[in-house]
């Protein structure tokens, strides 16, 4: 197996806003056949499985991530949020209870940016992108 960087969109919707912050509910990944674009141009299509997609692994691993304002730069920790960088992109968190509803991944996340609260809040974002680390499978199939 191969490991592979990906960014998947999700939706967004502005939930409340208090003491000078916003909470949104957001869908962050849902199961189902994918088109992902390589390096070389080619589009490949890849299966994300209800099984390990819903895995108490992976939703764990959604737990108090990071919510930036559009991904960092690739050529910074390949697109990701670290330790090393979290001071120039972090601009909320995702919270703690993360449950599938409607075959999605879902939690609320909370925004602590001005800017960013300003485009919730107007309309501009209307999308959350997740990105991640995995282990890509080339095993051929239907799903």
């Amino acid at each position: 197996m191969k490991t592979s960087y990906r960014y998947d969109r999700g939706s967004i919707e502005p939930l409340e806003r208090g003491e000078g912050f916003l909470r949104a509910r957001v869908k962050i990944a849902r199961d189902g056949v994918f088109p992902y674009v390589y390096p070389d141009g080619k589009v490949y299509r890849e299966a994300k499985l209800a099984d390990e997609l819903f895995s108490n692994l992976t939703i764990n691993s959604a737990k108090g991530v990071p919510v930036t304002d559009g991904h960092p730069p690739v050529t910074d920790s390949k697109g990701l949020v670290t330790p090393q960088n979290a001071s120039k992109y972090v601009k909320g968190s995702l919270g703690d209870s993360i449950v599938v509803e409607d075959g999605h991944i879902c939690g609320t996340e909370t925004v602590f940016d001005a800017a960013l609260i300003d485009k919730l809040e107007r309309g501009e974002s209307v999308e959350v992108s997740i990105g991640f680390k995995t282990d890509i499978d080339d095993t051929p199939g239907e799903y």
